[in-house]
């Protein structure tokens, strides 16, 4: 068969098999649509939240931080060296040049110079990549800033860090209020003023070229006449007069890529020099006295001393030895923090001599001890007279320091001296005093309860309390009657004697309370009753407040232990309280309803064959039947002599076994008697002896043992329980045993017939 005519495929199932393909295809794609969908608007989300943060975090870290700040010279406020906090900076970053601050702006940072004016654009004082970068001179300008003219760089930010705070200076009003800052170098410090702004671009060169060959006063002069590029909106003319020293702050502004705004400061050196001169003002001792000023920045100053009035001046030390005075002036030179003066009074008076009295004191009660003092500042054996006396004595008794009140007195000249003198204090100690106070913790009981306290002293001594810490104090004493905890401080005070405190807790606990639901039943179909329970431990007629519920919906008869469930607070007012369950008996109709046992613990392990029991009596007897099997064990001299007759009746069996221990051999312990063995095995006897012995310990035991885990001594007796089939096979097992036992009990001499059978069953073995 030809290609043409070959049979052509059933198209109608491939049609529908690629219309269920495109129907699929549809409904997954509009799923896969939507989440694609939902995806992007999460994504943009997420960016946008990303792009807020990032903006933010870039902003707030153009600001200085503290960490930063740190290292801000302080040398404006507190005279400190300039290199403290520099010295960290230039170790951090060898690229730090100096410190700029506008005052009332949040331009204070750090100057920095790259090694090209785009490095530290990009990069933050650590050298860092950073798109804030940091504030930096421009690389003309030589690194100490000495030049005339520098020029320094910062971004422009939108919240006013780094330098977009200069978009306020195009006010005039805003730069009269923010003129002023500081420029701090390793070495000087300058104070800044503004005195122009301007707009221009980065291309003029009048402005954005610096370096040493510029001067100050070419760029006043460009400022007075700027060219077109160049538009000046504040200009003090008054202030350019000074501008021997030049820096200029320059930012980008937002109105053009390649526009400017340039601040531009004079910079004027701070005089930093501080000097101090002590003055000498003391007593002739024969010794010459010198002065030496001292100054805040002692490395490159010059010190030099005028005892005339400024007209000559001397490195040399001033000094004075003989009686008189005169003035000192001192003069600091330093050529970076300028020239300080300062005057001092050098003088010698004539010796001073101090009488000073002695601190004195007695008891409360006594009377006053001699007074004393001392004189200091005699020279030789001269004599100084005078008298030393206590004004208060016999008015001010009470106990207290008494400042001054030891007096010393006399002439004030004396000789060659000129006399003072220093009163002491006298003190009267009070006496000693305890007290003794003791709380109270104990469950609440609806009476109040006081502190005790006991004072050793008791005339006079009044007893105050407090109850917040010693903030006020009452004499009412304080109690507690209701759960809590008070703390109490208790003060003793008495004139002439210590003040005396101690602390005490007052402290009462809840009271518990039992609140226990009541066994309640039904008839299988009725509704349940009303639950009710008892409450106990209630002592000031309070009232409990609770519910009492059944738990589940449990209607098959029978009993459910612990669903009758009362509940509440578990703390209410003074008490705590506790819930105690009870039963819930669901009768059948044809039966009569059982009563609950009231108030009697539930055994849950328990329920016979006739009824809910523990303590089944007939248990009880088969214990005492199982030990009393076991009674012969402790008298086995019976049972044993039942062994010696066995081996006896071995001895007799035989002249050829006189020795029973001979013919016992293995044969005869497995197989029974040989031909000539012996009509008793002595040794099987006494395996199945001491094999029966056990196990008759092991049932008394396990009936004990049963017997103790199954009874319940707290519930009545029920004849029979579940337990009782076990208990009577655990019988007949030890029953069964003793049975096996007794197989080889001796026959009685009052049994004749036993005996005769005895004695035969002998004779017939003397015969064999």
């Amino acid at each position: 068969m030809d290609g043409f005519h070959k049979p052509q495929p059933n198209k109608a199932p491939l049609q529908s098999v690629i219309s269920a393909v495109l129907r699929t295809a549809a409904k997954f794609g509009a799923s896969a649509v939507s989440l694609m969908a939902g995806l992007l608007a999460a994504s943009l989300m997420l960016f946008s939240a990303y792009v807020l943060y990032d903006t933010f975090y870039t902003q707030e870290k153009a600001f200085s931080s503290w960490e930063l700040l740190s290292f801000k010279p302080q040398i404006i406020t507190d005279g400190a060296d300039p290199l403290d906090g520099q010295d960290k900076l230039s170790a951090i970053n060898k690229d730090y040049r100096a410190w700029l601050t506008l005052y009332e702006t949040n331009i204070d940072y750090p100057v920095m110079q790259g090694k090209d004016d785009q490095y530290y654009a990009y990069h933050d004082v650590y050298g860092e990549s950073s798109l804030t970068g940091a504030i930096y001179l421009a690389t003309g300008n030589t690194f100490d800033l000495s030049d005339a003219y520098n020029l320094i760089f910062g971004h422009h930010m939108d919240n006013e860090a780094m330098f977009g705070g200069l978009d306020k200076y195009s006010d005039e009003e805003y730069v009269n209020g923010h003129k002023s800052g500081v420029l701090v170098t390793p070495t000087r410090v300058y104070d800044l003023e503004v005195f122009a702004v301007a707009d221009t671009d980065a291309y003029d060169e009048a402005i954005m070229d610096a370096g040493p060959d510029r001067t100050a006063y070419s760029v006043v002069e460009y400022l007075r006449n700027p060219s077109e590029r160049t538009t000046v909106r504040y200009f003090d003319e008054e202030a350019a007069e000074d501008a021997g020293k030049v820096v200029a702050l320059s930012t980008c502004l937002s109105a053009g890529t390649d526009a400017r705004r340039v601040v531009f400061c004079v910079a004027k050196l701070k005089n930093l020099m501080e000097i101090e001169l002590p003055s000498y003002d003391g007593v002739y001792d024969g010794l010459t006295h010198t002065v030496e000023a001292s100054v805040n920045y002692p490395d490159g100053t010059t010190v030099e001393y005028s005892i005339d009035g400024g007209e000559t001046w001397s490195t040399e030390l001033p000094s004075i030895t003989d009686v008189g005075t005169f003035e000192v002036v001192a003069r600091a030179t330093n050529e970076n923090y300028g020239v300080a003066e300062t005057t001092a009074t050098l003088t010698v008076r004539p010796a001073p001599v101090t009488v000073y009295a002695i601190d004195s004191g007695k008891n409360y009660g006594d009377p006053d001890p001699e007074l004393h003092a001392t004189v200091e500042g005699v020279i030789g054996m001269d004599n100084i007279e005078y008298t030393v006396t206590r004004p208060g004595a016999g008015t001010d008794e009470l106990p207290g320091k008494y400042e001054g009140a030891v007096v010393p007195s006399g002439d004030k000249y004396q000789g060659n001296y000129v006399v003072t003198y220093v009163p002491a204090d006298f003190t009267i100690t009070e006496n000693e005093m305890a007290i003794y106070a003791s709380g109270y913790t104990g469950m609440y009981d609806a009476k109040p309860h006081v502190p005790t306290v006991t004072v050793t002293v008791t005339d006079g001594t009044a007893v105050e309390y407090s109850v917040d810490g010693g903030v006020t104090w009452t004499s009412e004493v304080p109690s507690i009657t209701n759960v809590g905890e008070m703390r109490v401080t208790v003060r003793a005070t008495n004139p002439g004697y210590k003040t005396v405190t101690a602390e005490v807790v007052l402290k009462v606990t809840p009271r518990p309370v039992v609140v226990t639901a009541k066994n309640a039943q039904k008839t299988e179909g009725d509704a349940d009753p009303a639950f009710e329970a008892t409450v106990e431990g209630v002592i000031d007629g309070y009232r409990i407040v609770y519910t009492v519920s059944r738990n589940g919906g449990d209607e098959v008869p029978g009993t459910y232990v612990g669903v009758i469930v009362p509940s509440g607070g578990e703390y209410q007012g003074n008490y705590v309280v506790t819930y105690v369950p009870a039963d819930f008996i669901i009768n059948a109709k044809a039966d009569v309803p059982v009563p609950p046992t009231p108030d009697k613990p539930h055994n849950p392990q328990t329920g016979g064959f006739f009824g809910d029991s523990a303590w089944a009596l007939l248990n009880l007897i088969c214990v005492i039947l199982t030990v009393y099997l076991l009674m012969p064990v402790f008298h086995l001299r019976d049972k044993f002599g039942r062994s010696k007759l066995m081996k006896q009746l071995n001895g007799a069996a035989g002249d050829t076994h006189v020795e029973y221990e001979d013919v016992l051999t293995e044969d005869t312990e497995e197989d029974g008697e040989d031909e000539d063995g012996p009509l008793y095995r002595v040794r099987k006897f006494l395996r199945r002896l001491i094999a029966g012995v056990g196990l008759e310990i092991l049932t008394a035991v396990a009936a004990i043992i049963v017997f103790i885990l199954t009874e319940d001594m707290r519930n009545p007796m029920i004849f029979v329980d579940r337990w009782t089939p076990l208990m009577l096979l655990i019988l007949l097992i030890a029953w069964i045993i003793d049975v096996r036992l007794a197989r080889y009990r001796e026959k009685s001499e009052e049994d004749p017939e036993d005996e005769s059978t005895e004695k035969k069953e002998i004779g017939d073995v003397n015969e064999k």
